[in-house]
């Protein structure tokens, strides 16, 4: 469960320091229809009353966060995330970079309590209750990084969940015995009800043994390749991943 911080004082400093890094940030808006809107923004400063942030950028096609809808926000700071309650009161601000240069951005409002959480940086779906998902895995080629060599070795793994950052894995430690942090794979998947095939670029955040010491688990985090596929990519996985998570909430009411 997350600890909630209520002292204003711990506001002021968490969130003054999110602003004096422009730390990333993550609002989340559920529509009514059980939908998920996610937009990113990076946090410029803070007042008295407001938390002021450039633009938004979506990542689907699902359309805007209204104004004065609620609203949650996910940060990472220092190691730990963050997420506190609030809604955007102004969707045209100017926001001050510096003395000199502002740029187009929201006011926020300012949050009165805010708790540490156990998100991850993106929304990550288990794919465990479908069929199997194959994920084929194959190592750049050692002089062209951005190719895959034609007799490269493929290792076949198994899609354990997904967000629009990664994967993880499972693969029969008979085939990949071990990886190191950061190592990179080409990887090819598809998804059920899906069209098309993705082939992303990918690195090795960790990796685990699992009980039976039989299978690795590989941790997979995507990298930009292609130019502007990677962001096509990314945003057929954002819809996906919202698509599930509507599932999800129908079936809990």
């Amino acid at each position: 469960m997350p600890r909630t911080n209520t002292s204003s004082k711990t506001v002021e400093a968490l969130i003054g320091a999110a602003c004096a890094r422009n730390t990333s940030a993550e609002l989340q808006y559920e529509h009514r229809n059980g939908g998920i809107i996610t937009a990113h923004v990076r946090l410029v400063s803070l007042t008295q009353d407001q938390v002021l942030a450039d633009k938004p950028v979506c990542l689907c096609d699902d359309g805007a966060i209204p104004t004065g809808a609620p609203i949650t926000v996910h940060i990472m700071l220092r190691g730990y995330r963050y997420q506190f309650d609030s809604m955007i009161e102004e969707d045209n601000r100017r926001v001050p970079l510096n003395a000199r240069q502002t740029v187009p951005g929201i006011a926020l409002r300012k949050p009165d309590t805010i708790v540490e959480s156990q998100r991850r940086a993106y929304l990550r779906v288990s794919m465990v209750g479908y069929d199997p998902i194959n994920v084929y895995l194959a190592h750049p080629h050692p002089h062209i990084p951005d190719t895959c060599s034609i007799d490269a070795k493929i290792i076949t793994g198994c899609l354990l969940d997904l967000s629009v950052g990664g994967i993880l894995v499972l693969v029969d430690q008979q085939i990949l015995r071990s990886v190191k942090s950061g190592e990179r794979f080409f990887t090819a998947f598809a998804l059920p009800g899906d069209a098309g095939e993705f082939n992303l670029l990918a690195s090795v955040r960790h990796s685990s043994i699992v009980a039976n010491k039989q299978s690795l688990r590989l941790g997979l985090s995507f990298h930009p390749w292609r130019g502007q596929e990677f962001k096509y990519d990314q945003r057929r996985i954002s819809r996906y991943v919202a698509e599930h998570q509507r599932r999800m909430l129908r079936r809990r009411r």
